[in-house]
């Protein structure tokens, strides 16, 4: 699956269907998109950024490498009809982003080296678009170039995340 949208909420994924899937597996050729419910409370103290998001999408290298980093046909009908999908959700997720700073109505997420990288949208929607490419962008870098400043920095703090993790592990076992 190149594009997983995840969600915590079991009425979220009929209206996601109908409204956003529907629509784009009649028109993508090659990207696969899925729908999975979530609704387990995550251990949030270990995580490296609490994504509090009731959309989160999970991207895949393939459609980075594959699909947008070509700007196939498929990326840019699935990028029209994200847009419209942000555009339905904009004014009740600005009304909400106004009184809330940490809320943060979509995500997109990477799993780099298996530690989920999260991307939460929690400013004004007018600017969806522009961070979803932007992501994109910063994801491709991060893949394909391996001189990549952000990459070095990344692994870095992987490492001191993966120490945290074992000190945790070490508390817990009591040693």
């Amino acid at each position: 699956m190149d594009i997983n949208i995840i969600i915590d909420r079991p009425d979220f994924k009929i209206a996601i269907e109908k409204i956003l899937l529907d629509k784009l597996n009649s028109i993508l050729t090659e990207i696969v998109i899925g729908v999975t419910i979530d609704g387990e409370k995550k251990d949030i103290e270990k995580k490296l950024i609490y994504d509090s998001s009731f959309i989160k999408v999970l991207i895949n290298e393939n459609f980075i490498i594959n699909h947008f980093a070509k700007q196939t046909p498929d990326y840019k009908n699935l990028k029209a009809e994200i847009i419209s999908f942000f555009n339905l959700f904009s004014k009740s997720s600005d009304e909400i982003n106004e009184k809330y700073n940490s809320f943060s109505a979509f995500s997109l997420i990477y799993k780099y080296d298996e530690k989920p990288l999260h991307f939460p949208f929690n400013f004004s929607s007018q600017n969806y678009p522009k961070a979803f490419e932007n992501v994109l962008d910063l994801l491709e870098d991060i893949i394909s170039n391996e001189k990549s400043t952000l990459k070095k920095q990344l692994i870095k703090l992987l490492l001191k995340e993966m120490e945290k993790e074992f000190f945790y592990m070490m508390v817990e076992n009591g040693k």
